[in-house]
């Protein structure tokens, strides 16, 4: 199978990568940062790109046209604003799937989050006290 790994030089997503590459599947691996997945040893071809609007569309381009899987797990989980939480986790996620949507017809897509990805969040003692 053809996968695309997104935020393949994070911990879960270059994990992935290995254990995907191991069953023999040939992996695209989305990075920011061709020398940190290199460090890494990450396998497979990698996409040169990040999750703002106008890259997606740009690196979209260079994955096969016969990709067979996207794993999703490129997101934020800390940040300065909560704008920024949602403008990488929602929005980009939305466009992701958008550009996917436009290009194939028959797809895969699996999203993997860590629930920090969400952002900062009322502990329940914070809740009760309200």
């Amino acid at each position: 199978m053809k996968v695309l790994v997104t935020g393949a030089t994070g911990f879960v997503g270059s994990h992935l990568c290995d254990v995907l590459h191991s069953q023999g599947h040939e992996i695209y691996a989305l990075v920011r940062n061709s020398q940190k997945a290199q460090k890494l040893n990450l396998p497979g071809e990698y996409i040169l790109g990040d999750l703002k609007q106008d890259s997606i569309k740009s690196w979209c381009k260079q994955i096969p046209a016969d990709l067979d899987c996207v794993i999703h797990t490129a997101g934020i989980v800390s940040a300065k604003h909560s704008m920024t939480f949602a403008l990488i986790n929602q929005v980009a996620t939305e466009e992701l799937i958008t550009q996917l949507g436009e290009r194939y017809s028959k797809l895969h897509f699996m999203l993997i989050s860590s629930q920090a990805a969400a952002g900062p969040s009322l502990s329940s003692s914070d809740l009760i006290n309200e």
